[in-house]
């Protein structure tokens, strides 16, 4: 039997490979013209948003040199599930939580401001 001992990597990227499961079997559930209008647009931007910081928190889990990633990616996460949580909510049940999606936006830029600042961090310290 395998040892399946886990470091913080490997919960990142599973994290990522998870969250990039749901993005598919949402888009497939919910796919062939099922939603229209409002509901439509709303399901698309929350796949696009979805799978865009799905990507980027598995490219967080290869780089071990970049500071601050576990709260970029926890930024990112937060932003996923409310913002685009919402909006597959929204798009599916018609829920109205409009109030809350800019709350995950922020979320997403918190998340994209500290790889900005890890970023500068990092070619500070190599000399760049």
């Amino acid at each position: 039997m395998m040892d399946c001992q886990q470091n913080t990597d490997a919960k990142w990227l599973l994290l990522a490979a998870i969250s990039g499961f749901l993005w598919v079997s949402l888009g497939a559930a919910t796919g062939h013209g099922m939603l229209q209008g409002q509901s439509a647009i709303y399901f698309e931007k929350a796949q696009r948003y979805h799978i865009i910081h799905t990507l980027f928190i598995g490219l967080l889990a290869v780089i071990p040199a970049l500071k601050w990633r576990v709260w970029i990616a926890g930024f990112w996460l937060l932003g996923m599930m409310i913002f685009s949580g919402c909006l597959y909510l929204m798009a599916v049940w018609d829920l109205p939580l409009n109030a809350l999606v800019p709350i995950g936006g922020v979320s997403f830029l918190l998340g994209w401001a500290t790889l900005i600042y890890s970023a500068y961090c990092l070619g500070k310290n190599h000399g760049d």
